[in-house]
């Protein structure tokens, strides 16, 4: 005699989650045991992210070996943007879900490419607990990244003298950013190597004289570049936009640099005003077009 009674155990349902939400299901699950795992073999915050960006990294090698279409010659594929590519779609898709948001290649660097991804990289089945409010999750994710990009052997395209001008010799991939990392391991950007201004044996970040100059209230905008000096390498220039109804003098902007800026940092080169700052497609200051312009120009 059968049972009357429905079955209304989670086991005799269907199963009709999509592979998608699976995924990310068995991912946070994953994460979850990891810093579980690593909390017990750690004194502070700082050594659980440590922890967790490195097994970040076995695991984003791992999935290389998973994901990746090799080679007939079991070499992974060499060519940069399908690298970048399988990140932003294939490999994001495992990680988070969907794909990220845009893969954006730099206007003033053919060697640059951007993956932009508006939404923070935790999961979404994730909480941290309330004692831990400090801990960075996304320190696993950037180091699952972080593999991905450093150990996937690619290379510059019949151009060994840019892929050693780009990888150092243990093979990590050298972005020409400037970042530093806080007591949270948070990190925040800085600025490109390329763009530092070299003043004799110093090295000036035109973004730090350009917040300075921006304080004043007759300007609108400021780009600073440099251009070249037989002596002392390059010399500082203040590209000045007025604001308009306002006046200010190539002296005032000057003398603010001088107030607030050590002495190497100063604007030897000058100051120009100029109708509009050079800028990109994506609203970046055209350095290079800048640095062309201030040439030619007669500085204050």
């Amino acid at each position: 005699m059968s049972s009357s009674r429905s079955k209304t155990s989670f086991i005799d349902k269907p199963l009709s989650k999509g592979k998608g939400e699976i995924s990310l299901a068995l991912y946070a699950l994953l994460f979850s045991e990891i810093v579980q795992y690593c909390q017990n073999r750690s004194h502070s915050i700082h050594e659980l992210q440590t922890k967790l960006s490195d097994i970040g990294q076995d695991v984003g090698t791992r999935l290389l070996d998973l994901y990746f279409v090799r080679e007939r010659n079991s070499k992974r594929e060499i060519k940069l943007l399908n690298m970048l590519l399988f990140v932003k779609s294939t490999l994001w898709k495992v990680l988070f879900g969907k794909e990220a948001d845009k893969l954006e290649h730099a206007n003033d660097d053919e060697r640059t490419y951007y993956i932009i991804e508006k939404d923070a990289l935790v999961n979404k089945f994730i909480s941290v607990p309330k004692d831990k409010g400090s801990l960075n999750c996304a320190t696993f994710n950037a180091g699952i990244i972080e593999a991905v990009l450093t150990k996937s052997g690619f290379e510059y395209y019949r151009n060994p003298q840019a892929t050693r001008e780009t990888f150092a010799e243990d093979r990590w991939f050298k972005t020409g950013d400037i970042f530093y990392r806080d007591e949270h391991y948070n990190y925040y950007y800085v600025e490109r190597i390329k763009l530092l201004l070299k003043y004799r044996n110093h090295q000036i970040s035109p973004l730090e004289v350009e917040s300075v100059i921006r304080q004043h209230p007759a300007v609108q905008d400021v780009a600073v570049t440099g251009i070249p000096d037989a002596e002392c390498g390059e010399l500082p220039v203040a590209c000045v936009v007025v604001r308009t109804g306002h006046t200010v003098t190539a002296q005032e902007i000057k003398d603010l640099v001088k107030d607030n800026l050590t002495d190497t940092k100063q604007l030897r080169g000058g100051v120009i005003f100029l109708n509009e700052i050079p800028m990109t497609a994506t609203t970046k200051i055209h350095r290079r077009k800048l640095k062309e312009l201030v040439i030619t120009m007669e500085k204050e």
